[in-house]
C-alpha cells in the first residue's frame, strides 16, 4: 500500500491544534482503502503549550509524528523539514491554524493521490529505462 504524508507546520496553536488534529485525523480513515496515511507535526517553538498538546497526541495515535526544530526557523524551513523527514510516497502539506480546515481540502487529497499515480508512472518509466 502507498503512503501519503500529511506534512503540518505549527507555531503557537495551542487553542487551536486539538480542534485541527480531530479534523485532520478523519482523512486518513477516508484514504485507508487505497493508502496508509502519516500526519507529520512540524513544530516551529513557541512559548505557548502546543509542543505539549502534540506530544499527547502523538502518544494517543500511531499515525502522528512530531518534529521539533530547535529554534524558530519560520513557515517555509518549518515545510522544507517535513518534507525531509518524509518517508512517504507523496506529501500534502496543510498548514494547522484552521484557516483552511482538513475537510474543506478536498483539492489537495485529489493532488495528493494525482502526485503519487505520477509518481509512480515516473519511477516505472525510469526502471524499465533502466533494464
Amino acid at each position: 500500500m502507498q503512503t501519503i504524508d500529511i506534512i503540518c507546520p505549527v507555531f503557537q496553536e495551542e487553542e487551536t491544534i486539538d480542534l485541527f488534529h480531530t479534523k485532520l485525523s478523519t482523512v486518513p480513515d477516508k484514504l485507508s482503502s487505497h493508502y496508509s496515511c502519516r500526519i507529520f507535526y512540524v513544530v516551529d517553538p513557541s512559548r505557548d503549550r502546543t509542543e505539549a498538546i502534540l506530544r499527547d497526541i502523538c502518544n494517543t495515535d500511531s499515525r502522528v509524528e512530531m518534529l521539533v526544530m530547535s529554534r524558530r526557523f519560520g513557515h517555509q524551513l518549518v515545510l522544507i523539514a517535513g518534507i525531509e523527514h518524509s518517508r512517504g510516497d507523496a506529501v500534502v502539506m496543510l498548514d494547522s491554524d484552521l484557516q483552511h480546515p482538513p475537510s474543506s481540502s478536498r483539492s489537495s487529497w485529489k493532488f495528493g493521490r494525482m502526485a503519487l499515480m505520477l509518481f509512480s508512472a515516473f519511477v516505472n518509466t525510469a526502471q524499465s529505462r533502466t533494464r
